[in-house]
């Protein structure tokens, strides 16, 4: 066996107030000693995040990846000791093949919004395997080199049994706009303003992350940061070489920040997406504890919103331009663009794998069934593109084929509650949450002292 990415999910309304979801691994773990490893294709949560979780219930198997990937892989686990326990092994994607039990992985390059994202040909004694991770074919890359497109043709002729593709971005016509395009733009905006500037963006979207900076560096502006992951991954882009700066150019948030100059102020923070405690939304809401937004500073929202977060995202708008702020959004400018591609690519994509069988696959159905358009326009049959419609399905390869299995892993949803661990279905406190989400009464009992008016002893709080 092997894994390929372990994420994490944030969790939604239905898994009643916990942090995040993770992956069952359960057949995994009763099957651990065939496991050679877990490949990772690149460094955001949704690929990587679930580690801090598997990693110590498999016993710490070899992860293999590149020097960004590993080092915020380190940066999940909250103690150096876990981190000493992690093995691990780094793969160059332009000349490392990996050798695993039954199984030789070959590494290609692909373009995404972070740096060294890596597709992978899985060869199999049933034939070989293309995963594309997250990619967008972009020929003008800011931070990394273009996706090699001359080894993605060579394992496409000389055979792709199956080919598992990254959806998002397939029902959006043409190709998603460069990095180096939106780097510029930002660049000149940088260049121009006078005022203070606040960049709103991901901070897993690291190439846009250190644009952002090197540009700041060059128009003479310190870079404040705001948000844990913002700090932590400028940290492993600076160990790693990826962002040069000189000594004090690069700070987290402090009161000092009110002292400096406008024109030498440019604020990096999450918060995008309106979430109702990042920071960019306790700014507009005026509750940040440093930064107190005042008429005519910039502000540049460099994300697109997602699916679900239009009300937060619109409420925070509405917060900031009543305070006279100058927001620039993507609207007005290119200062964003998606790290998946748009239909081109994934149409380029099919044509250089020409895969046998074909999996829509990292995404919601919708995407997938508009993935599953392309191929079919491609010239894939409908019979050789899979669509299995619940996790755990299981696609079995074989010399003459390839199909869904009629059984299936029965897999749970796995959240993690501060350092508690539950499943959907069968944990007592989710379903006692999920009954208190619709008929439930939280009481509290305590003692007062009838004279004082004072509190005596502790307050008991109890559900039922």
């Amino acid at each position: 066996m092997i894994i390929v990415d372990a994420g994490m999910e944030f969790a939604a309304g239905e898994t009643l107030g916990a942090d995040y979801i993770v992956p069952d691994i359960r057949y995994i773990k009763q099957n651990k000693k065939k496991l050679r490893g877990i490949i990772l294709s690149h460094g955001h949560l949704d690929h990587i995040g679930g580690l801090r979780d598997m990693l110590p219930e498999l016993d710490y198997p070899t992860i293999y990846t590149t020097p960004l990937t590993l080092g915020i892989v380190k940066k999940l686990f909250d103690n150096k000791e876990d981190v000493a326990k992690i093995k691990f092994k780094i793969v160059d994607p332009d000349s490392d093949i990996l050798r695993l039990g039954a199984f030789t992985i070959e590494f290609i390059r692909v373009n995404h919004n972070i740096p060294e994202t890596m597709a992978m040909a899985i060869y199999t004694p049933k034939g070989v395997i293309f995963n594309s991770s997250d990619f967008k074919i972009d020929h003008t890359p800011a931070i990394d080199k273009p996706a090699d497109l001359a080894k993605i043709a060579r394992i496409g002729v000389e055979g792709v049994k199956l080919y598992i593709g990254d959806s998002l971005g397939s029902s959006k016509q043409g190709r998603a706009p460069s990095e180096k395009l939106i780097g510029e733009n930002l660049d000149r905006i940088i260049k121009d303003t006078d005022s203070r500037i606040l960049v709103a963006t991901f901070a897993s979207n690291v190439g846009r992350v250190i644009q952002l900076i090197q540009s700041a560096i060059k128009y003479n502006r310190v870079v404040f940061l705001s948000g844990r992951s913002m700090i932590n991954n400028v940290e492993i882009c600076q160990q790693l070489g990826y962002i040069n700066a000189p000594k004090g150019s690069i700070r987290k948030v402090t009161n000092d920040i009110e002292n400096m100059p406008d024109n030498r102020v440019l604020i990096l923070c999450t918060g995008a997406q309106g979430e109702e405690f990042s920071a960019l939304a306790r700014m507009a809401r005026g509750e940040h504890a440093q930064i107190s937004l005042k008429p005519g500073d910039t502000i540049l929202r460099s994300a697109s919103t997602i699916p679900g977060n239009e009300l937060q995202a619109a409420l925070m708008v509405n917060q900031l331009v009543v305070k006279g702020i100058n927001l620039v959004t993507n609207d007005d400018l290119d200062i964003h663009t998606s790290g998946h591609g748009g239909a081109e690519d994934h149409k380029l994509m099919l044509t250089l794998v020409n895969p046998e069988y074909f999996l829509p696959f990292y995404i919601e159905a919708f995407f997938r069934y508009e993935h599953r358009k392309l191929g079919l326009a491609q010239g894939i049959a409908d019979d050789h593109i899979l669509m299995p419609n619940q996790n755990g399905s299981i696609i079995e390869l074989y010399d003459d084929g390839c199909r869904i299995a009629d059984e299936k892993l029965d897999l749970d949803t796995v959240l993690i509650d501060g350092k508690g661990k539950g499943h959907l279905s069968g944990e007592y406190v989710i379903k006692a949450r999920k009954i208190m989400a619709h008929d439930g009464v939280v009481s509290l009992i305590f003692k007062i002292d009838s004279q004082s008016k004072e509190l005596v002893g502790n307050v008991q709080i109890e559900s039922r």
